[in-house]
């Protein structure tokens, strides 16, 4: 998120990103998604990242450290005592499930460093997929960040994705179907990571990649995927879904050619969405030096 995976050696203590949640006009449940997370924000910004991410984080939530794990371990062995450093972050995007049950919800954010030798702030966009918990509330059970150059703060978050029953229907909570169709992407990649996207985008979809402003919109997104040279090897570790959303994680290689060297590796998010299939809504991948 806002990150974990950017500071392995500092804690952050936060400040507020705002914006009227009363402007956004976003259908319900939805707005409860980005409420929550405005409200975890708001949160970080009275008690820092350690306290704040421990309230708003569900038991099992994984984090990118940078391979994935449970994020509540890890943050029970940072300090309770953080540096002045504070993480600023607004939401830009969110979706929601036709199940009312699983959302995502992503925006940039900032690390501002105000000790009395501070280093150059830090920037990123954050991706965290949001489950509604049997009390009723919404907690993060998948965050992961990705370096970006700075961009504003979004003062209000855009729906995207069918906002009915679309999605709806047979196989709409069908993991294990998301779990076969991460794998069969994963194996056109082999062949060309090009093509291999190409022919699996959703409508609205956005890609993140440390280094670059994320990519959004079907006309931006279908150009990245037709710009991409090389081969791409990945495996998923688990994969979730509800009401016609789901969502993969695991790891990936790039290569130039089939069985060379490869060239850069990470882990990835992928969310997918129910349109006639199963078809990439959102896919996020950090590069592991």
């Amino acid at each position: 998120m806002r990150t974990l995976a950017m500071l392995p050696v500092v804690v952050v203590a936060g400040a507020v990103a705002g914006g009227a949640l009363a402007a956004e006009n976003l259908p319900p449940p939805l707005d409860a998604v980005v409420a929550a997370e405005r409200a975890f924000a708001k949160r970080c910004g009275e008690v820092g990242i350690r306290a704040s991410f421990l309230e708003f984080f569900a038991s099992d939530a994984v984090s990118f450290l940078p391979d994935p794990g449970n994020a509540r371990e890890r943050l029970e062995k940072r300090p309770k005592e953080p540096p002045p450093i504070l993480l600023a972050w607004a939401p830009e995007q969110a979706e929601i499930a036709s199940s009312g049950e699983l959302g995502w919800t992503t925006g940039p954010f900032e690390l501002t460093d105000k000790s009395p030798s501070p280093r150059p702030p830090a920037h990123g966009y954050y991706f965290s997929l949001w489950k509604k918990q049997p009390d009723g509330t919404w907690k993060v059970v998948l965050d992961q960040g990705v370096a970006t150059p700075a961009a504003p703060m979004p003062a209000v978050a855009q729906a995207v994705g069918p906002t009915g029953k679309a999605g709806a229907g047979a196989g709409a909570g069908d993991a294990a179907a998301v779990r076969r169709r991460d794998e069969e992407f994963c194996k056109s990649a082999e062949a060309g990571a090009g093509k291999a996207y190409t022919a699996s985008l959703a409508a609205e979809a956005r890609v993140h990649r440390d280094g670059a402003a994320p990519v959004v919109g079907d006309k931006a997104v279908r150009a990245w995927a037709k710009s991409l040279a090389g081969v791409m090897a990945c495996k998923p570790a688990a994969a979730f879904a509800s009401g016609g959303l789901g969502y993969t994680y695991g790891s990936w290689e790039a290569r130039a050619t089939p069985g060379g060297p490869v060239a850069e590796k990470g882990f990835y998010t992928r969310v997918w969405r129910l349109d006639g299939g199963w078809r990439i809504a959102a896919d996020v991948a950090s590069s592991v030096k």
